[in-house]
């Protein structure tokens, strides 16, 4: 069985990515590379209606705890890692979980640049405006190798299958 280990595969999915053009292709590559890797969701993206859906696809059921702590901290370092490629905050039509709203996710929510935010839904996903998947990717190589040298160890190693309690 797979476990996503991102200290073990963060590096690799940075190095698939450096050279894509806009963050859609981005967004493509990081689906694929995640379906190599984990075991408990996929990572989707679709157009619909105007907007590029960034959406969880679950594979198997999980309890009730992790689902919501490995949703949460995926959408969570997906939408970080999003806004870091294109050198700006992605403002998001919707955010979207799969769970019930916990008393805890107050602080966490103010990091999406949202003023929509549901939970109960039936995946977990990012929303935004279509037009936004074509924001090309900033730096290359040398931006990549500043990130991970510089990035907490915190994000570069974090270990999914950890309690994750962002939300």
């Amino acid at each position: 069985q797979r476990q996503m280990c991102i200290r073990d595969s963060f590096h690799t999915l940075c190095r698939l990515i450096v050279n894509c053009r806009t963050l859609g292709e981005a967004l493509v590559v990081i689906g694929r590379f995640y379906a190599l890797v984990v075991d408990d969701f996929s990572i989707k993206i679709r157009r619909e209606g105007g907007e590029a859906i960034v959406w969880l696809k679950p594979l198997r059921t999980l309890s009730p705890e992790r689902h919501v702590s490995l949703h949460g901290a995926t959408v969570f370092l997906l939408y970080q890692f999003m806004c870091w490629l294109v050198d700006r905050r992605i403002p998001l039509t919707a955010v979207e979980f799969s769970y019930p709203r916990r008393p805890t996710s107050a602080e966490t929510l103010r990091t999406y640049d949202t003023r929509e935010i549901r939970f109960e839904q039936p995946f977990t996903a990012l929303r935004l405006e279509s037009h936004l998947a074509s924001l090309p990717i900033i730096g290359g190589e040398e931006r990549l190798s500043r990130f991970l040298s510089e990035a907490p160890v915190s994000y570069t190693h974090l270990r999914a299958h950890e309690t994750l309690r962002y939300l």
